[in-house]
């Protein structure tokens, strides 16, 4: 059956009298368009007991749908919409002055601050193209993102009394509703590197210790890789 299948389909298209090229035209990928996936990790120069971060388990992982418009030959604007997902991942310590941190039992082992959001990023790029391959040989983007809060929670990991304990806390508002800046990326065909810098807080104002002081704040900085298929 499935012989006989091909056999018609060879005839049909016989028939149809296509030009030589219109299969390899149906694999053709289009230069402006791509889907991106990026991930991103916290650069924290000094890790202190006050502030734990685990930086390669923390950070931003940014799915997109990119469109680029060409204002000449390897010059244009890109547009970038999509999701974003922020995870902050801290190690136990007695000194720990991270939200939330009084109300997880003695004995926790990780804090993981997680946020949900929707996202824009955009800028200029310069890509070097060559016909007849699928992705420019080398490119480099700079411009802006913002992204809106979706949602957030905490979830804790705690042994007590020799048994493992995993809670979630929905709703907390743990991170500001907007966040932003700035990114620069560059790459050559399909990959590439990336750095993306905090303008606005992505801890809002309002959260304070008991004591009334700030917690110390997420690094403004974040560099990571990025794929686009």
């Amino acid at each position: 059956m499935r012989y006989l299948f091909v056999g018609v389909f060879c005839i049909w298209a016989k028939g149809q009298s296509l030009p030589s090229d219109s299969l390899q035209r149906l694999f053709q990928r289009d230069f402006n368009f791509d889907v991106v996936f990026c991930r991103t990790f916290p650069v924290q120069p000094v890790l202190t007991d006050t502030f734990p971060l685990v930086p390669l388990l923390s950070g931003h992982v940014r799915l997109g749908v990119s469109w680029y418009w060409r204002f000449r030959r390897g010059i244009g604007i890109t547009l970038q919409p999509g999701l974003s997902w922020y995870r902050q991942v801290m190690r136990a310590t007695n000194a720990s002055t991270v939200p939330y941190v009084e109300r997880v039992p003695e004995g926790y082992r990780w804090l993981k601050y997680r946020l949900g959001a929707v996202s824009l990023q955009g800028g200029v790029r310069w890509q070097q193209e060559r016909p007849g391959e699928l992705f420019p040989r080398y490119w480099i983007e700079a411009g802006g993102w913002i992204q809106r809060r979706l949602g957030s929670s905490l979830k804790y990991v705690a042994v007590r009394e020799g048994r493992t304990e995993k809670v979630r806390w929905e709703g907390l508002s743990l991170f500001s509703p907007w966040q932003g800046g700035v990114y620069v990326g560059v790459g050559r065909q399909w990959i590439g590197a990336s750095v993306y810098y905090h303008l606005l807080s992505l801890v809002p104002k309002e959260i304070y210790e008991p004591t009334g002081r700030l917690y110390p704040r997420p690094p403004s900085w974040e560099v990571g890789f990025l794929l686009a298929l």
